[in-house]
């Protein structure tokens, strides 16, 4: 009898264990599974109280990035003369992507002095433009 309760006791924690690494592993495939759009609109409150932050008077809150923002891993951070983008890596592995923040209207594209393109910008709502570097 004692045996039997000892199995039952290993199995349940067992089947805990596998539930809580299951639920683990899918919070942290949500950025590669989910559109950008969605995920976006999942992030809006953390990324527009960031966006406060930073725009504030005197801010170093750029110095000093937050690893998430909503759902997006954030990778790296840039300064843009009217707000700051960031490297997330919730698209094409392969690719850059981007989010940006910016009080005045971004271009579409962004080109070098030969007319490369080096940046494109695409609305997202608001003050936000999803941007990818080919």
């Amino acid at each position: 009898m004692q045996r039997k309760r000892v199995i039952l006791l290993l199995l349940t924690f067992g089947l805990a264990a596998v539930v809580i690494i299951g639920a683990y592993g899918a919070w942290q495939a949500i950025p590669y599974v989910v559109p950008l759009d969605t995920l976006f609109r999942w992030s809006k409150p953390d990324l527009d109280a960031y966006a406060a932050k930073v725009m504030a008077p005197g801010s170093t809150a750029l110095a000093n990035p937050p690893k998430r923002l909503g759902y997006l891993n954030v990778l790296t951070v840039e300064p843009l003369p009217h707000g700051f983008l960031f490297q997330h890596d919730s698209c094409n592995p392969f690719d850059w992507s981007g989010i940006a923040y910016s009080e005045h209207p971004l271009p579409y594209d962004e080109t070098d002095s030969s007319g490369k393109v080096m940046q494109i910008f695409r609305p997202l709502g608001g003050n936000w433009y999803g941007v990818f570097r080919p």
